[in-house]
């Protein structure tokens, strides 16, 4: 999945902080998709993952505020999502 859903850098910001790759790239993974899902009306649905950069993220207990940097065309975004951790869930939702 590396390349196609998250980069090796976005996994080192969620490293950084303390949060393991297998949770890391089920974070990213939702994350992304909640973006998607929130700007494919916009975009016309001509969005990919790859479009979604992770420039940042904090952590607070279970929680995960993530900063991606979003791209596609002349449409340029920065986006706020947050992630919880609960149990063996990742559940994500934009914030901005």
């Amino acid at each position: 999945l590396e390349g196609q859903i998250y980069s090796l850098s976005e996994l080192n910001i969620l490293d950084n902080i303390g949060i393991d790759k297998e949770i890391s790239v089920t974070i990213i993974f939702s994350a992304k998709e909640s973006i998607y899902k929130a700007l494919s009306v916009v975009l016309n649905g001509g969005i990919n993952f790859k479009s979604f950069e992770l420039k940042a993220a904090e952590k607070k207990g279970q929680s995960v505020r993530l900063l991606f940097n979003v791209h596609n065309g002349s449409f340029v975004r920065t986006i706020k999502v947050s992630a919880k951790i609960y149990k063996n869930h990742i559940l994500t939702l934009v914030i901005n």
